[in-house]
């Protein structure tokens, strides 16, 4: 089939249009598409010196005193054809190459995010839940907060050792002397909201967190580690909270705190959650040690 004309749509400047209609096929700065399958010729107009005038004039027999021409021109245009479709059918093959890889890739993170596992807890071992205000529970009574729901959802003895207001220095600070009252198996960190709300730089929080996941692995305790989202209108967990959990392969829940934030049937106020809000909040991390082996 012959397209001698070819809308603006088809142009490089949609890329929406051509993201949304599939596989197209750049030569010389003008775009031929779409196309499926992928070995449907297009004729590309300008290839071997072929004009619309050419494709125009093209006989439908090869009777007249230019058949010869017209037959040239006739071998021209099918060879040109040919050629798009074989180029068509390369590109469609490293397209289909660059998926699988990305699929693999893919595959591969979600393989590593499922190796950091915990050692399995003994009905008697300790867990101190280690935080600010989202562990101490402002917003709830104190019965409600996380980690007295989580005792309960994973029948051990969880420390609520939250203090409202704390940033990540003083935490680090503090860290030694809770594990050394409490002597516990695992600790949960959830820090770092305060310091974004005071704007300290997003390499000191990593620092003082970092600090505190060494002392608690060289003591030989395990860890879990919270993030909290940034301080904004459309926000998430910041990646160094990620980013330290891979680099000690320690589990991490990114998205709890951010999710229950974001609804207004979960918060008692702007960056707090109400009673249902830490239910959630103990609900998902004791889904979190229970795939990671530790209940």
């Amino acid at each position: 089939q012959l397209y001698p004309f070819f809308p603006p749509i088809f142009c490089r400047k949609y890329p929406l249009y051509r993201l949304l209609k599939g596989i197209y096929v750049q030569r010389s700065g003008q775009m031929i598409g779409p196309y499926w399958p992928p070995v449907r010729p297009r004729l590309r107009i300008g290839s071997l010196g072929i004009t619309r005038g050419m494709v125009a004039r093209l006989p439908v027999t090869g009777e007249g005193p230019d058949s010869n021409v017209a037959a040239r021109q006739h071998a021209l245009t099918s060879a040109s054809i040919r050629s798009t479709g074989r180029d068509n059918l390369v590109v469609f093959r490293q397209g289909l190459r660059m998926f699988a890889a990305a699929l693999v890739v893919v595959a591969l993170a979600g393989c590593s995010s499922k190796s950091a596992g915990l050692p399995a807890l003994a009905a008697d071992d300790v867990i101190v839940a280690f935080g600010d205000s989202l562990t101490y529970g402002t917003g709830a009574e104190a019965k409600a907060s996380y980690p007295v729901v989580l005792a309960q959802l994973i029948g051990r003895k969880v420390i609520r050792a939250g203090v409202p207001g704390e940033v990540t220095a003083q935490g680090r600070a503090r860290l030694a002397s809770v594990i050394e009252e409490y002597n516990p198996r695992l600790v949960i960190v959830c820090l770092g909201g305060n310091d974004m709300l005071r704007r300290v730089s997003e390499q000191e929080i990593k620092r003082n967190l970092r600090a505190m996941l060494a002392d608690i692995q060289r003591r030989g305790i395990a860890a879990v580690l919270i993030g909290v989202p940034k301080p904004a209108l459309l926000t998430s967990a910041p990646e160094f909270y990620a980013e330290l959990a891979a680099e000690f392969n320690i589990p991490y829940e990114g998205k709890i705190v951010t999710s229950v934030l974001y609804k207004s049937e979960y918060k008692s106020d702007a960056i707090h959650p109400n009673a249902e809000g830490y239910r959630k909040i103990a609900e998902a991390i004791a889904e979190l040690l229970r795939k990671s082996g530790a209940v």
